[in-house]
């Protein structure tokens, strides 16, 4: 990968990970989090978001580290 296209996947790379982190504080897990009494509903609760976008973080290492040079862990 070269020059622009280099960039563009970083770019892409970095907002997909942003928006996932930034999920996990928003304004509806929050409230679906905190709606439960106990730490351990909590916890599961928290759990299962991250369960549910994980997926989108495996998807984006499978897909950089094809990409020769483009991810530190690439071959």
């Amino acid at each position: 990968m070269t020059g622009a296209a280099a960039a563009s996947g970083a770019r892409l790379a970095a907002t997909m990970l942003v928006a996932m982190a930034r999920s996990l504080t928003s304004p509806e897990v929050l409230a679906e989090v905190s709606g439960h009494h106990s730490a351990q509903a909590r916890r599961y609760v928290l759990r299962a978001w991250i369960a549910t976008a994980a997926p989108m973080v495996s998807c984006l290492d499978r897909r950089l580290s094809r990409e020769p040079g483009a991810h530190p862990a690439a071959g």
